[in-house]
């Protein structure tokens, strides 16, 4: 009996994280198109890096 106890803790805890994951993906895909909107309503089009190997900047686009 206290083994089955444990055992459906133990599938409630990995669903409940399955469920948790999910959220925390589509907050994140929602904070990158709302950065996104940010960067396309100020004008951005890319920007300028500094190479550490050779130290020369060079133009990242979007």
């Amino acid at each position: 009996m206290g083994t089955r106890i444990v055992a459906a803790l133990c599938v409630l805890l990995v669903f409940a994280g399955i469920i948790k994951s999910c959220r925390d993906q589509q907050l994140c895909i929602a904070q990158a198109l709302s950065e996104q909107d940010h960067l396309d309503r100020t004008g951005v089009i890319g920007w300028v890096r500094l190479d550490p190997g050779t130290k020369q900047l060079y133009f990242v686009g979007r």
